[in-house]
């Protein structure tokens, strides 16, 4: 999208990952379906974001639905009410933030809280903070030590938060061009400034990697989508999905 992210077309990014093929489409007002080019087992993905709305669908799926329109144009209406007619599939939805060069901004330091990145002589810190924590929150934050990057904050002797970078996509990391961020903070250590210190880090790193930062977050995670726009992140849109096909 010109204006987003200067120099950097995010929606040719999407549509790259997704497999949205310019040669199979229904185009309509406002709204787009394409059909899938690339192997992913996913059915169905819906982008609403600030350059416009599309889907891409799985090619059985998109023959049906294209077939089924008869040369009415598609509505994201209809294609969800189409979808959940023919498969049932209840939707998942990603909320997407993104960092680029020049819109960080740093956090307030923390009193008697160290962060920095992390090695596998972590590992029992590592693993301590896990116990901790519930499997949802380590689940939705996926933050592993071999990831590509990987930052944590420590205080009061105890790592109590964690943060870690990788390719969404692509498995090469030298051709990534976004990195998506996951971080973890203790439920006894939230709303005390380490889940922005130990992001803050992590973003800094992958900027200085010449790579764009993206948050993904649903609606409940307030305290996600908070720290995003606490250090400059800027919502691009939503990304939805089938549950259970990510």
């Amino acid at each position: 999208m010109a204006g987003f992210i200067e120099g950097f077309d995010l929606k040719g990014y999407w549509m790259e990952a997704l497999g949205a093929g310019a040669s199979g489409a229904v185009l309509g007002d406002g709204f787009s379906v394409y059909r899938r080019t690339r192997p992913m087992e996913r059915m169905l993905d819906i982008m609403d974001c600030l350059d416009g709305s599309w889907a891409v669908m799985n090619g059985t799926l998109f023959d049906a639905y294209a077939a089924g329109l008869g040369g009415v144009p598609p509505t994201r209406a209809g294609l969800l009410g189409w979808t959940d007619a023919m498969t049932g599939a209840v939707l998942s939805t990603d909320n997407l933030y993104y960092l680029a060069p020049g819109w960080l901004r740093e956090p307030a330091a923390v009193d008697g809280a160290v962060t920095r990145a992390l090695t596998e002589a972590d590992a029992g810190a590592f693993a301590e903070l896990d116990a901790a924590c519930s499997p949802e929150d380590l689940d939705d934050g996926y933050v592993e030590l071999d990831h590509a990057i990987v930052t944590g904050t420590f205080a009061g002797g105890r790592l109590v938060c964690k943060a870690s970078a990788y390719p969404l996509f692509e498995a090469d990391e030298d051709d990534a061009p976004v990195w998506d961020v996951g971080f973890v903070t203790r439920t006894d250590a939230r709303g005390k400034g380490y889940g922005k210190a130990c992001a803050a880090l992590l973003s800094r790193e992958i900027l200085g990697r010449g790579r764009f930062a993206q948050i993904r977050a649903t609606d409940d995670k307030r305290g996600s989508i908070g720290i995003a726009l606490a250090l400059g992140y800027r919502k691009y849109g939503t990304w939805a999905m089938p549950e259970g096909e990510d």
